[in-house]
């Protein structure tokens, strides 16, 4: 009996000296934080990744950051979406926490219109915006439309359909002098940016 009772006090002891907060008694690295300034930028802009971690042995972050120190910031412009996983290590096993940041397309520029066809006393006016993934938008007077834009050389050509005729705008990259062709029939027009 006193056997018995004996064996019941050790085993109580052990597993009280051997219980945690982790699985399995493991005491794993913790990640108090791992963040972004911003998750959502436009293309070519900057964001701040930050961390902290405790009881890791080595602390990494992928996409290219490589080894980092327990707690840091780290500076980075991401040219499309991209998942940031942060991986810390221990003896005992490993601790993952990711960050996602949606990278939008940047404009690459944006324009005010006037526009005047040939035999037609009429100015119209519209707004143009060009974006770094090859598509515009516009706002105006005919309308709000997108679709592509294409460059060649030091040219900005797009395409769009307004009351069943096709206007084709091409534009000098810094000069914004240029035509407008609608249903073959070619109009002047000129821009300043917004």
């Amino acid at each position: 009996m006193k056997k018995t009772i004996l064996l019941m006090i050790v085993l109580l002891v052990f597993l009280s000296c051997s219980t945690s907060d982790e699985p399995n008694g493991l005491n794993l690295p913790t990640i108090l934080n791992f963040s972004a300034s911003a998750t959502e930028i436009l293309k070519g802009e900057e964001v701040v990744l930050s961390w902290s971690v405790t009881n890791a042995n080595s602390v990494q972050i992928d996409n290219g950051i490589g080894s980092v120190t327990s707690s840091g910031t780290y500076n980075i412009s991401p040219a499309s979406t991209t998942k940031y996983t942060l991986t810390a290590i221990n003896n005992d096993g490993t601790s993952l926490m990711e960050v996602t940041i949606t990278v939008y397309p940047s404009v690459i520029g944006k324009w005010h219109i006037e526009y005047q066809y040939n035999n037609i006393n009429y100015i119209g006016l519209f707004h143009i915006t060009f974006y770094s993934d090859k598509h515009f938008y516009s706002t105006g007077d005919a309308g709000n439309w997108q679709g592509p834009w294409s460059q060649t050389q030091n040219k900005i050509t797009w395409t769009y359909p307004v009351n069943n005729c096709i206007y084709t705008g091409t534009v000098s990259d810094l000069s914004m002098e240029g035509t407008m062709v609608l249903s073959g029939s070619t109009g002047v027009w000129w821009g300043t940016k917004e």
